[in-house]
């Protein structure tokens, strides 16, 4: 259980700091509000949770923080090993989840 919840708190603290980035790239709070919505439209479509991505797209998943988290959490979670309770599954570049 020690080695998940490290790995939750790694995802929260890339969060963090992706947040601070944003802070410090943006000149006004509406600036920064404008740009996070966006920015977490990006993370939660290219993460390769929510469906299978196009192979010529497969490629921005690596600028998405949450995908090396979905990684993680999935492989501590053997998702491949799991019989599959919701009929259909995900593949994503290092297997198939599902979930």
């Amino acid at each position: 259980m020690g080695c998940k919840s490290f790995t939750v708190f790694l995802m929260t603290y890339a969060a963090d700091m992706l947040s601070l980035l944003i802070s410090c790239v943006a000149r006004t709070t509406t600036a920064a509000m404008t740009i996070m919505p966006f920015l977490l439209i990006f993370q939660l479509v290219f993460s390769g949770g929510l469906f299978t991505l196009p192979v010529r797209i497969q490629g921005l998943s690596k600028l998405a923080l949450t995908s090396y988290g979905m990684d993680c959490i999935c492989a501590q979670a053997d998702y491949n090993n799991l019989p599959m309770v919701t009929g259909w599954t995900c593949r994503h570049r290092t297997g198939i989840y599902r979930l």
